[in-house]
């Protein structure tokens, strides 16, 4: 059989399913006693810790969910923008750090709900961390106890005692607790821990978590995790409502000042419009014979609105005065730095800068950037350092522009300026009253622009009023998740543990079994190793009787007479299998290796040649391991004048010369070559043209030629043996023969799988009664 359909053949056999059941049942039998002594170990040694310390709550969350209003001026921005800006300020620490004070979030309850205790809690910064115990004695006496960090190296010191009948509240300059009226009705031992808010801020931070709704994101849902249901549902509705709280109240402060400002500056335009309107009608009523040139109402209109346009720039250069020293003098903060910057941009837009697009996106880009590193890390870290001096790098570049667009303005004004002066130069040539009635003209039509101009921007800032408010409100407070059943909640710890006892106890077998390629039973030799598998050889059963024909030799051989010991019956069955292969060939030749010593390969060749002597076929049996040969001591025969002594000598091959190197046996078919003795060169004996010799004339004489060789590991005569023998059998050993390594050598030698008769799997581990069985099936048949 040639190597690739040897491969074919392996292909074909692919394990089902039931071979998987044998094989994994098998696996656990042979690992009974670690799966037994370790999982019950771990399972009663996890649910010990648990029932000591007390059945942990589960992990729940609470939620609310917050609507944002598209139409609050974030369409201009990008949409994954406007959601990581949101996300961003929810998350940051200067936010989170406003909810921790407000809820004293730095106090937190070991398996107890905080409200089952405590009434009301208050923790100032300042307050020493570390844990604090309240116990009770038998007499009613209680003590509260603090227990520092390491560096403090403060163990239970008692900062508060008495008794616990008048225990109603405890206060420090640093913590304040109110005990509520539940607790003290039934008061028990308990401890609590108090954490730096740093630490409180980063716990809600790695608990908190947000996710948007719809195609755009206008719904927001905030979820904490946690094991007091009561508290993570109080953190999320107070989360979700200052939240919303702020961004509203942002907006309407800014929009309230703005009204403000401009309903007065309405109010003043529209008297003074009024007041011009009642002194042209009066004027009118006194003269009403003066009549204006015709060319003087467009440069009346023209002076009205240089006058309102300087008015404006006017206007325009206080606000931009204002908006400089803003900045200038905006603290070190990079939110008060941004928070100035916004109206620079803001005015440079309403003016026409062409830099305003470009310092707008870059204010945006800075500002999301601040608020991503605030949430996630430090004031001193060197990300939140550098981006800290971009904002001010971008500070002096509004600045600057802002400068720029002063300097246009105030040319647009001394321009216009100039404009109105000659133009006024022109009608202070009219007569008296011409130029009375000119003036009052000008001044209504003057107050008339100014009028209109204020009621515009008092009517646009209405309507960005309108869209503004309401731009986020909570859609559904979070309500407390329910506990699930004390009983339900045992019944999943004890499966988890369980599994996890389970998962500890069967992962090593599984792992090994895995990585492990030495065979236990056919089916593992048909999937490690492309070699055909022949016979399982069992472990010999010194139990079992046996008639043996001299009292010295080997146990293990195989009786004489046609015994019917399982033992023997696989080799019997090995011996016909062989003889199949071999078919009609006048002369076998049979070569028996292994991979390493120990693998069982002389006996195997020992009882192979008994069973064919027993066949009535003329067999020899050549111990061709010449360093190590064991054969003789099976037999009982004498090691020296063997094949090395043949091999040596320079005599000539034939019947008289070979008689004193052929061993009879107690087998009439059967004789022995013993190894003889030690010699420095056997792999050079083994191929030399004398040993051809000498298998040529043992072909006249005998049916059966087996040669017993040195294993593939320790030498290499197995592999370089004349072309007569063109037949190997391979010994392994149950649990010790690695196929992959066996595959991996016997590549190594290119001929030699071709010649591979198939593997013999010794000292198999037999089920006893099925043995036993056969056994007795054949005693039976043999007494009637």
């Amino acid at each position: 059989m040639n190597s690739a359909s040897q491969k074919d053949l392996q292909e074909d056999e692919e394990p089902g399913i039931d071979f998987y059941i044998r094989h994994y049942a098998r696996l656990l039998w042979r690992w009974k006693w670690y799966i037994g002594i370790v999982s019950p170990l771990l399972f009663v040694g996890i649910m010990g810790v648990v029932v000591l310390r007390g059945v942990a709550r589960p992990v729940l969350e609470s939620s609310a969910k917050l609507q944002f209003d598209e139409g609050g001026g974030h369409g201009i921005q990008p949409v994954d923008m406007v959601k990581e800006s949101r996300d961003a300020h929810i998350r940051s620490r200067s936010f989170l750090a406003g909810i921790v004070e407000k809820l004293s979030l730095q106090l937190s309850v070991q398996k107890r709900f905080r409200s089952e205790i405590f009434d009301s809690i208050v923790v100032d910064k300042k307050c020493p961390s570390g844990r604090y115990e309240l116990v009770i004695d038998k007499v009613g006496n209680f003590s509260l106890l603090y227990t520092s960090g390491k560096r403090q190296g403060i163990v239970r010191q008692s900062i508060l005692a008495g008794r616990i009948a008048d225990l109603d509240n405890f206060s420090s300059p640093e913590l304040f607790l109110k005990f509520g009226h539940e607790y003290l009705s039934d008061p028990f031992p308990f401890s609590f821990y108090v954490a730096s808010q740093r630490e409180a801020i980063d716990d809600i931070q790695n608990r908190l978590s947000t996710r948007f709704f719809g195609e755009q994101g206008p719904i927001m849902s905030v979820t904490l995790k946690g094991r007091d249901y009561p508290l993570i549902t109080q953190v999320v509705n107070t989360l979700a409502d200052d939240f919303a709280f702020q961004n509203t109240q942002s907006r309407q402060v800014r929009q309230i000042g703005e009204i403000s400002g401009l309903e007065k500056k309405l109010q003043d335009a529209k008297s003074v419009y009024a007041a011009a309107e009642a002194s042209v009608r009066t004027f009118r009523g006194a003269n009403p014979a003066v009549e204006m040139r015709a060319s003087l109402p467009a440069s009346l209109g023209e002076v009205s609105a240089l006058e309102t346009s300087s008015v404006t720039i006017k206007n325009a250069l206080a606000d931009a005065d204002f908006l400089r020293s803003r900045c200038v003098n905006a603290s070190g903060n990079p939110s008060d730095i941004l928070s100035a910057t916004s109206g620079i941009v803001s005015f440079l837009s309403t003016h026409q800068s062409i830099m305003a697009a470009s310092l707008s996106t870059t204010q945006s880009e800075l500002l999301n950037e601040k608020n991503r590193l605030e949430a996630g890390y430090s004031p001193e870290h060197p990300l939140v350092i550098e981006n800290t001096a971009k904002i001010g790098k971008f500070a002096s570049m509004a600045i600057k522009t802002l400068d720029e667009t002063i300097s246009r303005l105030q040319s647009g004004a001394s321009t216009s300026e100039a404009r109105k002066k000659s133009i006024v130069e022109l009608y202070q040539k009219l007569p008296a009253k011409e130029m009375a009635y000119a003036d009052l003209e000008r001044k209504r039509l003057s107050s008339s622009d100014a009028y209109t101009s204020a009621l515009s921007a008092y009517n646009q800032i209405k309507d960005a009023e309108a869209k503004d408010m309401g731009d986020v409100f909570v859609l559904d407070h979070a309500v407390v998740p329910l506990m699930p059943g004390r009983l339900n909640t045992m019944m999943q710890l004890i499966l988890i543990v369980l599994a996890v006892s389970l998962v500890v106890g069967l992962a090593p077998p599984v792992v090994v079994d895995y990585l492990d390629k030495k065979p236990r039973n056919e089916e593992d030799c048909r999937r490690f190793s492309m070699i055909p598998y022949l016979e399982a050889i069992p472990l010999f059963d010194e139990k079992v009787p046996r008639t043996i024909d001299k009292e010295k030799l080997d146990p293990k051989l195989v009786v004489a007479g046609f015994s019917t010991r399982y033992f023997d019956e696989m080799y019997r069955s090995l011996r016909t299998k062989i003889l199949l292969h071999l078919g009609e060939e006048k002369v076998k030749h049979i070569v028996v290796t292994s991979l390493s010593m120990g693998d069982g390969k002389s006996l195997t060749a020992s009882n192979l040649a008994i069973t064919m002597a027993q066949q009535k076929l003329r067999t020899i049996l050549i111990d061709g391991d010449l360093r190590r040969g064991v054969i003789h001591n099976s037999f009982v025969l004498d090691r020296a004048s063997g094949l090395a002594d043949i091999l040596s000598s320079a005599v000539e091959i034939n019947e008289k010369t070979l008689v004193p190197f052929v061993k009879k046996t107690h087998l009439q078919y059967l004789s022995v070559i013993t190894s003889g003795m030690l010699i420095p060169n056997p792999s050079e004996l083994m191929n030399s043209d004398r040993f051809r010799n000498l298998c040529d004339y043992l072909v006249q004489c005998y049916d059966v030629i087996i040669l017993d060789t040195p294993p593939l590991s320790a030498a290499v005569d197995a592999t370089i043996l004349p072309e007569s023998f063109n037949h190997y059998v391979v010994v392994v050993r149950t649990a010790k023969t690695d196929l992959v390594e066996l595959d991996k050598k016997i590549d190594e030698f290119p001929l030699l799988r071709s010649k591979l008769l198939g593997l013999v799997l010794n000292g198999v581990t037999v089920n006893s009664k099925l043995a036993k069985a056969r056994y007795s099936y054949y005693q039976t048949a043999r007494t009637t």
